[in-house]
């Protein structure tokens, strides 16, 4: 029988439309373009403990492997916001989401299980093909079995993949169900469409947990959709605080996305709201018995994670609800807590207790808990399990990248000249890889100069200024130190101070560009920062030199307002110290190559070669011996940042790292920012301020230590007593969010022991 394709995919789509399906498209079995996504996602672990997916494997990515025979795949797209949804739906949610008392549970969950309206209509449109086509080899899948279901959505038209990995349509956002029907009749693939997400990443900077890595990528072991619905054990510590009141799910990155304004509303009455779950109330939920679950949760997909994962994830809820609500709200939360305590198993005793244990956060002298959870908890403090898998959050040295190991580094260099043709090739391409990944202007220069940033700031300071008149800002240890060469080594004659305390920055509107300016870009001391670059005209007549230490490869950099920039390898990227690294613009070349500084210059400082600059140094041929295992140190990070996503990357996880220590500072009142200005605040070297005094700070800090949860973070010995934190981007975020509960404890803990 001769088929039109054509003709049959108008009825595809028409006998869709009336079983309920929005959209059907044909997507094509070969996916091995997705295999080596798929193993590494599996490889890294992303996918937790859904062991289902690591079992199949690359069946995923295989439909004819899957299913013998197969050789294209029907996709179907089904709507499923209740046909009653208001226009401001997202706000609406978002509103909920802000109030404390409420139980949110995903849109999706609140109406029929879609597994079974799915499959089922699914089931009919594969029969109507049948008696259309003939005998037919068909199988049907709605997140019932090893698919990649957005992989074949988005091959076969029905959207483009989002940076939250859900499939967007242009016509309907996100709001609706994916299905597949494998078939063995060969049908052309209709064409896929354009991605149109843009430079937008809303749905990344939203998620409460940090669960997307990067576009695309998601760990799913972070996501709270995840940790609600598919996760079975204890829900590690750390997220816990941020799962906020979402008891189902987590909609989060839809509500944010600009395309679901036009998602659109179904027909079918299957997924409208049952059981008032749109504006239930977590207290109302907590007292329905296991057998009213059964009940009220009777053909909804909620019932499927059981009784006493459902009192799991109302427990959370409720704690976070305590930490936030008014004293008689908290006497209900307490008591209803209380009355299930040792009813359900160790699990939810578990949960219980961290609920209860929230309460410390409504006052200084928090209420007693029970006889009962006392049993659970130790002097009414309950220490955090979770802990960070790297627990090294120093500012300098910093530490080192994700999955770092000194056997990979590539040490053909060692025992090896510097200035053999391996050697300086190997230099050369520090620096160039460094121009490359910081994306810095045409003519820029980098080199690499002894003696770390210290060293390269005072290269850069020796060698040009003298030549008109100076203004040194400064707000931290560091930044004085630079005008302590500038006055009193130097002894410039005309030098304009600008200075702040430690949480300020100086006053920017001040500084006269008609001098050379020297500043740091980020007070790592003091955890403040110069907001942008704004300050700076383009058309300034004197050179500004910067130290940018630790805020290069964190930072987005006007490098058109730089004239030098100086950092050390140690920061953001983790590396070994003792190397300084210089940057130049055209500009500072032509001050160094036109002015010749009135006083003796040591060695390691001549930049010039005659009256020319030595270019030598930003080919590879350094002033001094190198330590070519730290330069093989320092190629490995740059590949390592590369391959992550170059730049930006470093930049977003940064943001992600700091961000987790903003949410945690925001709902806790015992800790705050060093930095007075949130504008000026650092996302690498974060200093924070504590209600406690200089004794128990060290306790605190002390108790960190001997946990094995943190190192090094006591402030600076010259800033105000508190906590440093570094969060850089060789940090993993998820090793922050362990560390915050840990902070609470170790808090409470001292302030308890006097």
């Amino acid at each position: 029988m001769t088929i039109d394709h054509a003709k049959l995919l108008n009825q595809l789509q028409e006998w869709g439309q009336e079983l309920g399906f929005s959209q059907i498209a044909i997507a094509p079995v070969d996916l091995s373009t997705a295999e080596p996504g798929l193993s590494n996602w599996l490889a890294q672990g992303f996918h937790g403990s859904m062991q289902y997916i690591a079992k199949h494997g690359l069946n995923r990515a295989r439909p004819a492997q899957l299913v013998p025979g197969t050789v294209s795949v029907i996709t179907a797209r089904m709507n499923y916001l209740p046909k009653d949804t208001s226009n401001d739906w997202a706000e609406q949610e978002k509103r909920r989401l802000s109030n404390g008392d409420q139980a949110v549970i995903s849109i999706y969950a609140r109406g029929r299980d879609y597994h079974k309206v799915m499959r089922q209509r699914l089931e009919k449109l594969a029969h109507l093909l049948q008696v259309e086509v003939g005998e037919l080899g068909y199988r049907v899948f709605t997140d019932s079995a090893p698919v990649l279901e957005a992989e074949l959505a988005q091959r076969s038209g029905q959207g483009w993949r989002g940076k939250h990995t859900l499939i967007l349509n242009r016509d309907a956002g996100s709001m609706f169900f994916l299905g597949e029907i494998y078939i063995d009749l060969l049908l052309p693939a209709t064409a896929p469409v354009q991605d149109h997400c843009g430079s937008c990443q809303s749905c990344i900077d939203v998620c409460p947990t940090q669960a997307i890595l990067a576009p695309g990528l998601l760990d799913a072991r972070r996501c709270i959709s995840y940790l609600t619905i598919e996760h079975k054990a204890s829900i590690p510590i750390e997220f816990r605080s941020l799962m906020g009141n979402r008891i189902y799910g987590c909609d989060d990155c839809q509500l944010i996305c600009p395309w679901n304004k036009y998602a659109q509303r179904s027909e079918l009455t299957d997924f409208d709201t049952r059981h008032g779950l749109q504006s239930a109330q977590l207290l109302s939920l907590w007292s329905w018995s296991a057998s009213e679950f059964e009940e009220r949760m009777q053909g909804s997909a909620i019932r499927r994670i059981g009784f006493e994962q459902w009192l799991r994830n109302l427990a959370v809820a409720m704690g976070n609800a305590l930490r936030a609500c008014d004293e008689a709200t908290a006497k209900k939360l307490l008591d209803a807590l209380d009355q299930r305590m040792h009813q359900h198993g160790e699990l939810v005793d578990e949960h219980i207790a961290w609920a209860i244990e929230q309460s410390h956060f409504l006052s200084d002298n928090p209420p007693l808990a029970s006889v009962k959870t006392l049993s659970l908890c130790s002097d009414s403090l309950m220490k955090p399990t979770a802990k960070p898998q790297n627990p090294n959050f120093s500012s300098g040295p910093c530490a080192k990248r994700p999955g770092y190991r000194v056997d990979a580094l590539q040490l053909d260099t060692l025992g090896r000249s510097h200035r053999s043709t391996l050697g300086k090739e190997v230099l050369a391409r520090a620096c160039s890889e460094t121009a490359r990944l910081l994306r810095l202007p045409k003519g820029y220069r980098v080199g690499i100069v002894p003696a770390s940033d210290t060293g390269a700031v005072e290269m850069a300071m020796w060698s040009m200024l003298g030549e008109r008149g100076v203004d040194v800002l400064s707000w931290e240890s560091f930044s004085a130190g630079w005008v302590t060469d500038i006055v009193g080594q130097l002894k410039l004659p005309h030098v304009q101070h600008h200075q702040a305390p430690y949480g300020k920055i100086s006053d920017l509107v001040q500084v006269n560009f008609d001098n050379d300016v020297v500043f740091v870009w980020n007070g790592t001391t003091s955890g403040v920062k110069v907001p942008n670059g704004d300050w700076i005209p383009n058309n300034r007549q004197g050179l500004t030199i910067c130290d940018a230490t630790s805020a290069v490869f964190a930072m987005d950099m006007p490098w058109e307002k730089l004239d030098v920039v100086t950092y050390s390898w140690q920061k953001v990227l983790g590396g070994e110290g003792a190397h300084g690294m210089l940057i130049l613009s055209p500009r500072a070349v032509e001050r160094i190559e036109n002015y010749n500084p009135p006083w003796p210059m040591p060695k390691i400082f001549r930049m010039k070669s005659g009256n020319t600059i030595n270019e030598g140094i930003f080919r590879g041929e350094t002033i001094n011996t190198p330590s070519m295992l730290c330069v093989a140190d320092y190629l490995d990070a740059l590949q390592w940042a590369d391959g992550i996503g170059g730049l930006s990357a470093l930049v977003k996880r940064c943001q992600s790292n700091f961000n987790v220590i903003d949410r945690f500072v925001s709902t806790n009142d015992w800790i705050s920012f060093l930095a007075v200005d949130p504008a000026t605040r650092s996302s690498t070297s974060v200093c924070l301020l504590l209600k406690l005094d200089d004794v128990q700070v060290k306790k605190m800090v002390q108790l960190l230590e001997d946990e094995s949860v943190a190192y090094d973070i006591a402030s600076y010995k010259d800033a105000p007593s508190g906590l440093r934190i570094w969060c850089g981007a060789t940090v993993e975020t998820s090793d922050l969010q362990a560390l915050m509960p840990w902070l609470t404890w170790a808090y409470l803990k001292v302030k308890n022991l006097n």
